[in-house]
């Protein structure tokens, strides 16, 4: 089984090796969480009667669904 590079690996106190502790989520993630707020806008939006800000906001998530699809298309 081959090693990580050593320079991904930093010294813990208890003397063994980590990988150090991801702070930022991943663009896919940060992807996800975007579409997730823009879904839950338009439905506020929606049921507030606001239309036309819920028609941009559902147009935003439409945008975004349908490049998540496209870039993942091969595995659906």
């Amino acid at each position: 089984m081959s090693e990580k590079p050593s320079s991904t690996l930093t010294d813990c106190p208890d003397g063994t090796r980590r990988r150090p502790v991801r702070r930022t989520p991943g663009a896919r993630k940060l992807t996800l969480r975007i579409m997730l707020g823009v879904l839950g806008a338009s439905v506020l939006l929606g049921l507030a009667g606001k239309s036309k800000a819920h028609v941009v906001t559902g147009l935003a998530f439409s945008a975004l669904l349908a490049d998540h699809v496209w870039q993942r298309r091969k595995a659906l």
